[in-house]
């Protein structure tokens, strides 16, 4: 995120929003780091999987990537899917991680939807200025 951006974020965004960015950041970070548990205990191939998942989540938190947060919780919403498909036997405990993650992503969705929101609105501000009165453009002159 440029500079510019980064002053945007610091000053004029809603705390509410910053909350639901970092919420969906830190989820994808968790998720990240029990992926690579697996990985490095259980499945090699699991480390594909972390480093999406670390991608996606670094996306979120410093981009604010609207694209990254929708990503990941395509793949939260895939695995789950496929633990399910393949019969793995999940207790309430897990049913309830499972709901926390798509709630949690989805406040990453919906934060970095109203970020970008905020951002272009600002933009649009910012560079469509009315032209002051004492302007020597010709198009000014009545």
């Amino acid at each position: 995120m440029n500079q510019i951006k980064k002053q945007y974020w610091d000053m004029h965004v809603p705390q509410n929003i910053k909350m639901q960015v970092n919420c969906g950041a830190i989820a994808a970070y968790i998720s990240a780091g029990l992926t690579l548990l697996l990985a490095v205990a259980y499945n090699p191939a699991s480390f594909l999987d972390f480093f999406l998942i670390l991608g996606m989540g670094l996306g979120v938190h410093l981009a604010k990537s609207r694209a990254c947060a929708i990503i990941i919780m395509a793949n939260h919403t895939i695995s789950r899917l496929l633990q399910f498909g393949t019969g793995v036997q999940t207790n309430v405990f897990g049913i309830f991680i499972m709901i926390l993650f798509f709630v949690l992503y989805g406040m990453g969705i919906k934060g970095t939807f109203e970020f970008q929101r905020m951002w272009d609105e600002h933009q649009i501000q910012a560079y469509v200025r009315p032209p002051s009165e004492d302007s020597n453009d010709p198009a000014n002159r009545v």
